[in-house]
């Protein structure tokens, strides 16, 4: 069997008989399933920024000194995860899940969906050979 290289990126090198990511050697026939799938979104956490910003907002207008003071810091705080959250769902992040048959699990994470797909494919091919 040869160990020629089906895919290789700058931390992950699929060959027929290894996976290597991030300098760890896995072998391909302890591989029992690969998948991919785009990260979900944390809504709880969207819902409890979004109601927060809003307290902020009422705080700031109640024209008292001290809310409004720890009304900008807490709009602040939750406008910047308000905008990671936007960001996240605008380029989300993509997860290639491996699992051995030692019922570990391998993650590997990427902002593109086509990276996902041929690492995917990649792994895919490399089970069959």
């Amino acid at each position: 069997m040869s160990d020629a290289g089906i895919y290789r990126d700058s931390d992950v090198t699929i060959t027929s008989t290894q996976l290597v990511y991030q300098n760890n050697y896995y072998p391909s026939h302890s591989i029992k399933s690969v998948v991919y799938f785009k990260e979900p979104l944390d809504v709880k956490g969207l819902v409890i920024n979004a109601v927060l910003a809003i307290g902020a907002l009422i705080a700031i207008f109640s024209l008292k000194a001290i809310c409004a003071v720890v009304g900008l810091f807490a709009l602040a705080v939750c406008g910047f995860n308000l905008y990671s959250f936007y960001r996240d769902s605008t380029n989300p992040t993509y997860v290639v899940a491996v699992t051995f048959h030692s019922n570990e699990s391998l993650y590997m994470k990427r902002r593109s969906a086509e990276w996902a797909r041929r690492v995917h494919d990649a792994i895919h091919d490399a089970m069959r050979r």
